[in-house]
């Protein structure tokens, strides 16, 4: 009977031998063809084609999942009735199987994130920088208007008006912008080649939104200057208080949507400014200050 468990044991051991040589050779290869370094640069191609390699190389360890924990079990089992360093050894190769499998799913998990973040940016930072372009063209072609002598208290009403709507743009556009930088951060938290040329490229949205924002209240500013220089000043308190009860309606109405957009802080600041600099303008025109010599 001994002799009979003895010769069972041996057969297992020797086609465990056999397919453990097998399975730890394949596991060899698809470890070795894991890349040992980072990608230089991470663009949309070299990211597309390092996740196709992550993914033949996981399909190939699912593959051979099955095969690899029976195995594995047949070699717990003899472990249990042979002690020998050699058998142990073997089982313990295999049973890095599951962090191999591990380490390859966290890689094609990152590479993915990694193309999502720029597959993203570069879309809505390309809407956006579009977007700024012609902005900051309007705004530069009203800067132009606001130094030339209006015709009539009309016109300047006129471009005070499409400055306000243009706000209402600014507003809807200040959630495509915090976009853009919040998933340019996240990029950079994830990235593991050189960020300085994308540091440099949020820095240059943030400058440019920043200037828009400034020129546009200083075209505004200046077109308040026209308002209150074209008319006496009785007749620009009343323009000016009719103007303002509109303007404070459509401000409340921006306001809720400005309250609503992530990262428009910097736009609420510079509306509240616009409304101190115009009660400043108000209280110019009254009687008795120096608005009356008008």
């Amino acid at each position: 009977a001994s002799e009979s468990v003895i010769f069972s044991h041996w057969k297992e051991w020797t086609e465990f031998e056999t397919s453990c040589a097998l399975l730890s050779k394949d596991l060899e290869t698809l470890a070795a063809s894991i890349p040992s370094v980072d990608l230089v640069e991470e663009t949309e191609e070299r990211l597309v084609e390092r996740i196709s390699l992550f993914q033949r190389i996981q399909h190939s360890l699912e593959e051979k999942r099955a095969c690899v924990y029976h195995v594995l079990s047949d070699g717990k089992r003899l472990l249990s009735h042979v002690s020998c360093p050699d058998l142990s050894t073997q089982v313990q190769r295999l049973e890095g199987y599951q962090s191999l499998t591990s380490r390859v799913s966290h890689q094609l998990q990152h590479h993915q994130t990694l193309l999502q973040h720029w597959t993203r940016l570069q879309q809505e930072a390309g809407t956006l920088a579009e977007w700024l372009g012609s902005a900051l063209g309007r705004v530069q072609a009203w800067e132009q208007q606001a130094v030339s002598v209006p015709e009539d208290l009309a016109s300047i009403h006129s471009r005070l008006r499409l400055v306000i709507e243009f706000w209402r743009e600014v507003a809807v556009n200040a959630t495509l912008k915090t976009s853009v930088v919040t998933t340019g951060r996240q990029l950079l938290r994830l990235k593991r080649a050189d960020g300085r040329a994308l540091r440099a490229r949020l820095a240059s949205y943030e400058q440019q939104w920043a200037e828009l924002l400034n020129r546009l209240l200083d075209v505004q500013h200046q077109l308040h200057q026209l308002q209150m220089e074209w008319v006496p000043s009785r007749q620009a308190m009343a323009e000016l208080s009719k103007w303002l009860c509109g303007l404070a309606a459509e401000m409340a109405q921006g306001e809720e949507r400005l309250r609503a957009v992530s990262g428009s802080e910097s736009v609420r600041k510079l509306i509240q400014r616009h409304k101190v600099s115009a009660r400043g303008q108000r209280d110019r025109v009254r009687p008795g200050t120096k608005g009356q010599s008008l």
